[in-house]
């Protein structure tokens, strides 16, 4: 279902794509263009196949943000070879010309994009191996995209496209009213943005400064809670509950959950006797008083309701307690790696008695905190049980020691095998146990005679007394010490993780005076994010810094390549942090990888932007005039090469063919990115970019004047 979804979306875009690239280019220009796309996706699917990786939804969602890229290295070629199609040359020159002039921008500006992906192959931690395959699938396709513009797409355009479909585009109403009214009228306002290029580069300076508070005042969610399809309701009866009577006690939920329509609750499995999120959970409990309910629901997109407004209902129905259970929990597995909780904190000590008194803190104060739900700890009470407490001396005196002891007790209980009869197949081993010895009476045990080395029998009665007590079903232990974990989940339209873990952290300082004997350690989703960030900012340094040895390379100029890099990456960051904003959605892990990749993207228009300013200015144009033939010249193809970009990502953000909730943020991130960073771009760059020749001038002739 998830890859239907992702397929629809992607036939939109794809459709998209190509009715913009035939509203402005020939038509026939246009599908020659687009050929690029099915060429790259079989391509990387063969590559796919050869590499045993498989199509699911990370490989599907690196597909899709590509879908408008790889148009985008072909449309610059085609337009600059239209381009000089329309000013005369023969069709073969045109193409041959047209694919020289821009080769080596459009090398960069793909090669950026790929840097901007690779580092996220290498992430570390459950997230690195989570969405590597997101780039895996960008990258790839990228690739083979970039030589079929070079060695495919300037031959179509040179035998297919004749004179006649040259005059035909000019003719179209939209390409003659670009030409007429949208480039002159462009140039004109970049006229205007470069007398007063100061007061437009400090004005976008300020907005960035003031994103960036506003992102600060923003919550961040590792992985938000949207599209939940799976919840757990755990229980627990009282230890030594029988199982038959643990499946009677849950009756109330099963019928509560039966009067759900099946368009919210599709179906639900109870469990009695195991408690666990997944096979390899490390915290899973076995015995008759535990047991959880999965409940199954339709997709998010099915239904009117989340999992959370399901939940409450359901509560509403059950009570808060059952008779007979003392606990109820109800877990939502959300989508993504597996995470920590909200709120995990792991209270460490050498007495049990301590380290429970400080956990009774932290659950009472997490209680009052507004918008946290099922406070609970990892101590788990095992069953009542016999402590048999031996003395030492009167032991010792009887020439016995522990082992015996023990022994001759195991012997009692559960019998002793003396040996084993061996038959063809087989082995069956002869057990001997003590005959009469009712091994539920307190009194036969300490009755019970234990032999020393003299041969003489002993009672237990007179080495040992018996404690009764209850165990422990679970010790957990970090870094040689005892640990209980206090955790608890959070309500997303209340509060968010960061900000309980951030209570939570100025309240631990008071405990330590308090509980001077433990320690606190923060584990669960905050510890996770912490993670997931440091290695996400790796990721985008060592980006940024690839980026800029590749605009070093193409430009052979510093400044130019510095000027890209710190004035278009900026306006994409705003830009994306402004789109979660406007839609009311905290900031995600996936959308903050948006950025990452945006990165790479953004930049490409600044590149082929430079490269036709700097081949006016080798043609004798003065700065100035350079700037604004260079933006008029390059504006439809900035407009065709986002616009597409942008159609093909987001019937994914808004689910145009079929919502996947989880996908949602790194196309809604990406998408608006690159559409309002390419208009942002279009507006200050060139006004930095007049600024960057005031400051080259004035050094120039301070230098001069120095020397003189």
């Amino acid at each position: 279902r998830r890859l239907n979804v992702l397929s629809n979306n992607m036939l939109i875009g794809l459709f998209f794509v190509l009715l913009i690239l035939s509203l402005i280019l020939p038509t026939k220009v246009a599908f020659i263009t687009a050929v690029g796309i099915p060429f790259a996706f079989f391509a990387t699917i063969i590559y796919f196949l050869t590499t045993g990786t498989s199509l699911n939804l990370l490989t599907m969602m690196g597909l899709i943000i590509v879908i408008g890229m790889l148009v985008d290295d072909a449309i610059v070629v085609t337009e600059n070879v239209q381009r000089h199609r329309e000013d005369g040359l023969s069709t073969e020159e045109s193409a041959i010309k047209g694919t020289q002039q821009v080769w080596a921008p459009i090398t960069a500006s793909v090669m950026t994009t790929i840097v901007a992906f690779t580092p996220m192959l290498f992430m570390s931690g459950i997230m690195g191996k989570f969405i590597k395959f997101i780039p895996l699938g960008v990258i790839a396709a990228l690739f083979f995209s970039l030589y079929e513009c070079f060695f495919i797409l300037p031959h179509h355009l040179a035998r297919w496209i004749s004179t006649k479909d040259v005059e035909k585009a000019k003719k179209k109403s939209l390409a003659k009213y670009w030409n007429q009214r949208v480039t002159p009228l462009y140039g004109r306002l970049i006229e205007k943005v470069l007398q007063r290029r100061y007061l437009v580069s400090g004005s976008s300076f300020v907005l960035f400064l003031a994103t960036l508070f506003l992102a600060t005042k923003m919550s961040f969610i590792l992985f938000p809670s949207g599209g939940i399809e799976i919840f757990q309701i755990r229980f627990e009866a009282n230890t030594g509950t029988p199982l038959k009577k643990v499946i009677q006690l849950v009756r109330p939920i099963e019928n509560a959950l039966s009067q759900f329509s099946k368009k919210e609750v599709t179906d639900f499995t109870t469990q009695v006797g195991l408690q666990q999120s997944d096979p390899g959970d490390p915290n899973t409990k076995r015995g008759n008083e535990y047991g959880q309910i999965n409940v199954y629901l339709s997709p998010a997109t099915n239904r009117d309701r989340t999992a959370f407004t399901i939940i409450e209902e359901l509560k509403s129905y059950v009570g808060d307690s059952i008779k007979g259970l003392k606990k109820i929990n109800y877990v939502q597995k959300k989508g993504g790696p597996p995470v920590g909780k909200p709120v995990s904190l792991g209270i460490r000590g050498k007495s049990y008695k301590d380290i429970l008194n400080a956990v009774a803190s932290a659950k009472t104060f997490l209680k009052t905190v507004d918008g946290v739900l099922e406070v609970d700890d990892s101590y788990l009470v095992g069953k009542s049980e016999l402590q048999i407490k031996v003395n030492p001396v009167e032991a010792a005196a009887a020439s016995l020691s522990l082992e015996t002891i023990g022994n001759s007790i195991r012997a009692a209980y559960e019998g002793v095998v003396a040996t084993s009869i061996r038959k063809l197949d087989e082995e069956i081993d002869i057990r001997v146990s003590l005959d009469g010895f009712k091994n539920n009476s307190e009194k036969s045990l300490m009755s019970l005679p234990i032999p020393n080395l003299q041969g003489n029998l002993i009672p237990l009665s007179r080495l040992a007394h018996l404690q009764k007590t209850k165990g422990i079903s679970l010790y957990e232990h970090e870094n040689n010490k005892r640990q209980v974990r206090v955790t608890a989940k959070i309500n997303e339209d209340i509060t968010n993780s960061t900000a309980v873990n951030k209570l939570l952290r100025k309240q631990v300082k008071k405990w330590n005076s308090q509980y001077p004997k433990v320690n606190y350690f923060f584990g669960g989703e905050g510890k996770d994010s912490k993670e997931s960030m440091q290695s996400l900012a790796k990721a985008f340094l060592i980006a940024l810094f690839g980026i800029f040895m590749i605009l070093i390379l193409t430009f052979k100029n510093v400044l130019q390549a510095a000027l890209i890099l710190f004035t278009t990456i900026p306006l994409g960051v705003m830009a994306v942090i402004w789109t979660f904003y406007l839609h009311g959605k905290p900031l995600t892990f996936l959308g903050l990888l948006g950025i990452v990749a945006l990165a790479g993207v953004i930049v490409n228009n600044a590149i082929v932007l430079v490269s036709f300013v700097n081949e006016e200015r080798a043609g004798g144009a003065t700065l100035t005039a350079s700037i604004i033939t260079a933006t008029k010249m390059r504006l439809r193809p900035i407009f065709l090469t986002t616009i597409t970009t942008v159609v093909g990502i987001l019937p994914t953000a808004y689910g145009w063919g079929g919502l996947d909730p989880f996908v949602v943020p790194i196309a809604l991130g990406l998408g608006w990115g690159v559409f309002f960073g390419a208009f942002l771009t279009t507006i200050i760059f060139p006004a930095n970019l007049a600024i960057l020749d005031d400051l080259q001038s004035f050094w120039q002739k301070k230098w001069q004047a120095k020397f003189k």
